[in-house]
C-alpha cells in the first residue's frame, strides 16, 4: 500500500528528502513551505492525513510546525536542533510524548546506521576512552540559521550520548572549549574528545579515531561503512541512513522513541553550552 508523505519545508535538505523518498515505490510525497503550512495558506494543508509527516525546517519554525503536523501524521520525522532553546526543546518533546497516536523521532540518523550498530557490538565502554579524534570533511556550510556545530557536530554529539546511554541513564559530564566555529574540545572525567570539520571538499567524510586507555585503537569510517578494530577490518552492509531512519520510524518501538528524544535533548543542551 502506498504511504502518503508530507514534507514541510522548502530548503535544500527538504527538497533532497522529497527527491529521495519520491523514488521509493511505496511513497507518495507532497512538499509545502513551512510558513504556508503554519499559516494554512495552502489548500494542501486544509484537509490531509498522512502516514509520515516530515518537519524539514528551521528550529524556530519547527516549534510551530511539529505540534500542528503531529495531529494528522501517524509518524513524525523531526529535524535537529530540536528547538531554539533548551526549554522549548523540553516543551516540544513533552507534547510529542503525551500525544500517543503519533510516533516521532528526531533525525539523528547515524545512531540507526549499520556501521554504528557494528561498533556497539564490540561492547567497548565510553569510560575506557583516552581520546576520540573526530574529523569531518564537507563542501561548505550552507545553513545560515544554525551553527556548524549544531549542523554537523550535533550528529557526533548524539552518537556520544547514544553510546553513553547504552550503559548509563545519564549524559556525560564535561567541560567544553570551542576554539573556532569549526572546532571544539570536550573533556570528561575519563578522557577527551577533539572535533573539527574542514570545508572545500567535493565529498563528505566522517571519521572517528578512538584511542583506548589500554593502547588499542579503533577507527570508524562512517561514509565508507568501515570499522577497524585491533587490526581487524569490518565492513557493514550498504544500508542508507535515510532507509534505516525510516525503518526505525515505522517500527514504532516506544523505548526507541524515548531514547531518541532523550539523546536529542542532551545533544541540544551540549550544543548550547559549547556555543555560549
Amino acid at each position: 500500500m502506498t504511504k502518503k508523505v508530507l514534507v514541510v519545508g522548502s530548503g535544500v535538505w527538504a527538497t533532497r528528502l522529497v527527491h529521495v523518498l519520491s523514488n521509493k515505490t511505496d511513497f507518495s510525497v507532497i512538499q509545502i513551505s513551512a510558513r504556508e503550512f503554519v499559516a494554512d495558506a495552502s489548500a494542501q494543508t486544509r484537509k490531509w492525513s498522512v502516514d509520515l509527516g516530515i518537519s524539514a525546517t528551521t528550529p524556530e519554525l519547527q516549534e510551530k510546525v511539529a505540534p500542528k503536523l503531529m495531529l494528522d501524521s501517524k509518524h513524525l520525522w523531526l529535524e535537529k536542533p530540536v528547538a531554539t532553546t533548551n526549554e522549548s526543546a523540553i516543551q516540544l518533546t513533552r507534547k510529542l510524548e503525551e500525544f500517543e497516536p503519533t510516533y516521532s523521532l528526531f533525525n539523528f540518523s547515524w545512531t540507526f546506521s549499520a556501521i554504528w550498530k557494528r561498533f556497539l557490538e564490540l561492547n567497548r565502554k565510553f569510560e575506557d576512552v583516552e581520546i576520540i579524534e573526530i574529523v569531518r570533511k564537507a563542501s561548505n556550510h550552507s545553513h545560515e540559521y544554525i551553527s556548524t556545530i549544531e549542523d554537523y557536530g550535533s550528529h557526533d554529539l548524539a552518537l556520544l550520548n547514544a553510546w553513553i546511554l547504552k550503559d548509563k541513564d545519564r549524559n556525560a559530564q564535561f567541560t567544553g572549549e570551542t576554539r573556532s566555529e569549526n572546532e571544539f574540545w570536550l573533556t570528561t572525567a575519563n578522557g577527551q574528545i577533539h572535533w573539527r570539520i574542514e570545508f572545500g571538499f567535493s565529498y563528505r567524510s566522517m571519521i572517528w579515531n578512538i584511542h583506548w586507555k589500554n593502547g588499542e585503537k579503533t577507527c570508524i569510517d562512517f561514509y565508507n561503512r568501515k570499522l577497524r578494530h585491533k587490526e581487524v577490518e569490518i565492513k557493514s552492509e550498504n544500508f542508507d541512513t535515510i532507509d534505516s531512519f525510516v525503518e526505525a520510524l515505522f517500527a514504532r518501538e516506544k523505548k526507541v522513541m524515548q531514547i531518541n528524544h532523550k539523546i536529542a535533548l542532551w545533544t541540544k543542551e551540549m550544543s548550547s553550552r559549547l556555543l555560549k
